[in-house]
């Protein structure tokens, strides 16, 4: 994966496009994509980092064409956390999903955020009233 993205900074230089950077989002921890092979070669033994630099990349592809491919890794993300009981970070990253459907103007329930709930009362960690 990190020899694939590193043909991304390469190949933007040669079609001389810019690199189009969001703000950092508390879904991804505050991380922003890579803008260079340094940031990526930091990165490269960190699975972590370099899922949340494959959401990101397909967020800023993806999310203007509104295509619904956005939201199965970042789902499966979602669990992920939730089996590590990372449940802060997967709640943001639910939220920011939800967030995603909404400005997609696509359906979506609230199952996802059940599903967490059940699994943080099951491990009797306590729902903050500041998350919503």
């Amino acid at each position: 994966m990190v020899g694939l993205l590193q043909l991304s900074p390469h190949t933007r230089v040669l079609l001389e496009r810019p690199n189009i950077v969001s703000p950092p989002i508390t879904a991804y921890d505050n991380q922003q994509e890579c803008q260079s092979l340094n940031e990526l070669d930091r990165i490269q033994d960190n699975e972590d980092r370099l899922y949340v630099e494959a959401l990101l990349i397909r967020e800023r592809i993806l999310l203007p064409k509104k295509s619904e491919r956005l939201f199965q890794p970042l789902l499966k993300r979602a669990m992920v956390l939730a089996e590590r009981t990372e449940f802060d970070r997967c709640l943001n990253l639910l939220f920011h999903t939800f967030y995603l459907y909404q400005q997609m103007e696509l359906r979506t329930g609230l199952h996802h955020f059940v599903w967490i709930f059940c699994r943080m009362l099951n491990a009797n960690v306590p729902i903050r009233a500041d998350h919503f």
